[in-house]
């Protein structure tokens, strides 16, 4: 069997930026990992660019720490990209921190009160969700790293993650390409061209100049939705290409926490009141429409009271992060009833899906919507929107709002908090539901990637 090649670049430079791994950078992970666990590492590699370096270079990924798939800290330590410390964390670790504070006073106070606690109080950084891993904490090993030029002519090359963003990364799959090998790309949404007001020009650009590339030299796409790849498909058309992408549906599973599993209680986690809290889990920004469930809780305060459930929002601040804070400390109706968490562990997201009540994801778009299929996989129903990929997640499993209105936002989510007959009644549902697991993603790309398409 042919060896297959899994770009890893774009989660290597996210977790130099970042102490948590979020939606596509957890989605190549789940299934590099269990791909390597099937085939092995004669059959499955790892290659990432490296900035500092300027090369190409790979790994085999059964190499790595059982467990420590999700830690992006764990996998920079394994690759060498990050030399430990026994007194301060990581920058990743600071700047996660620091990203849950829009002032830059406050920020720079926040970034000296770090590293004096790391100092003179470092039992303190613990407190404030920042770890250090010393030389001798045996938590990582160095795992065997070597450079390449270009990979075996008969050998295929796959990338699952945000291409667009690393130029390096597409050059690498052109020359393969040309040399006759085989080059996979999974596409997991088209927002920027299709809802091009979330981003800047210069993004606009670099990802409709990159996609406009792919189809020159790509042997195959997958996309993770039906939607996607319908959109994919007609974009393409536009532009004189006749390109097909199979569809793979993603998966419902939390990756490392069994169905139906009780959660223990996490020390991070904040004391909520015995009312109960609805749960919002993505990053905070203009698409995902948070401030539509703001201004929900604000309409649902003013008919129940003290009634109304805690609404916990988990996820870090993005595009609109700022928006959003504005509107939160602006409405007194709010004080009390809103908690913002930042850089949860899986531990305490996990946590977090399994005691809430339902959850709510009213976003404008999405290429799939991880958070629906998660909400599902620990047994709670979905405030969901009716538009793009979100109802193929979960079909009839999730409640279906419009987005663009805040009274159908608010008609159903005050039925899931004021009938608790009816919440159980589609809880129950979906616990006799058949959800889907990462394995049988990652047999169906599997697939893909030897056939050309399922």
């Amino acid at each position: 069997m042919s060896l297959i090649y899994f770009d890893v670049t774009d989660i290597v430079h996210y977790a130099s930026r970042y102490s948590r791994l979020t939606g596509i950078q957890r989605v190549q992970l789940c299934i590099t990992n269990i791909l390597s666990r099937k085939c092995g590492g004669d059959v499955i590699r790892c290659v990432y660019y490296d900035y500092l370096r300027k090369g190409m270079y790979e790994y085999d990924p059964n190499e790595r720490l059982a467990g420590s798939e999700l830690d992006p800290e764990v996998l920079l330590l394994e690759l060498g990209l990050l030399s430990p410390s026994a007194i301060f964390p990581t920058k990743a670790q600071v700047k996660s921190y620091l990203r849950r504070y829009s002032s830059k006073p406050v920020r720079a106070l926040k970034k000296a009160d770090v590293y004096l606690s790391a100092f003179l109080f470092p039992a303190r950084l613990k407190a404030l969700g920042l770890e250090v891993r010393g030389r001798e904490s045996g938590a990582y090993d160095r795992i065997t790293v070597s450079g390449l030029d270009v990979l075996p002519d008969d050998s295929c090359y796959v990338c699952m993650g945000s291409s667009w963003l690393h130029p390096k990364v597409g050059d690498f799959a052109r020359s393969h390409y040309i040399n006759g090998g085989k080059f996979v790309q999974l596409i997991h949404d088209l927002i920027p061209v299709s809802h091009p007001q979330y981003f800047t020009a210069k993004e606009l650009n670099d990802f409709s100049t990159w996609l406009m590339a792919s189809f020159e030299y790509t042997s195959a796409f997958i996309a993770v939705s039906r939607w996607t790849a319908k959109a994919l498909g007609e974009y393409a058309r536009q532009h004189g290409y006749d390109v097909n992408a199979s569809a793979v549906a993603l998966a419902h599973e939390f990756m490392g926490f069994d169905r139906g599993v009780p959660v223990p209680a996490q020390p991070e986690i904040l004391s909520f009141e015995s009312r109960g809290f609805v749960l919002c889990v993505g990053t905070i920004e203009h698409r995902k429409n948070c401030i539509a469930l703001l201004k929900t809780w604000e309409l649902l305060i003013d008919e129940l009271g003290g009634l109304v459930p805690r609404l916990v929002f988990a996820g870090k601040y993005g595009r609109g992060g700022v928006d959003f804070e504005k509107y939160l400390e602006s409405s007194y109706k709010l004080a009390g009833h809103v908690t913002v968490m930042h850089a949860v562990s899986d531990e305490g997201l996990a946590w977090l899906y399994s005691n809430c009540l339902f959850t709510a994801m009213p976003s404008l778009t999405e290429g799939w919507g991880l958070p629906i299929g998660e909400s599902a996989w620990f047994g709670k129903v979905c405030v969901t929107s009716d538009v793009t990929s979100m109802p193929e997640v979960c079909g009839h499993l999730a409640e279906y709002i419009d987005p663009l209105d805040v009274s159908s936002i608010h008609a159903c989510v005050r039925r899931l908090v004021v009938d608790s007959a009816y919440r159980k009644q589609r809880q129950a549902q979906i616990v006799d539901a058949s959800l889907r697991s990462w394995k049988e993603v990652a047999d169906d790309i599997h697939e893909c990637i030897l056939t050309g398409g399922i």
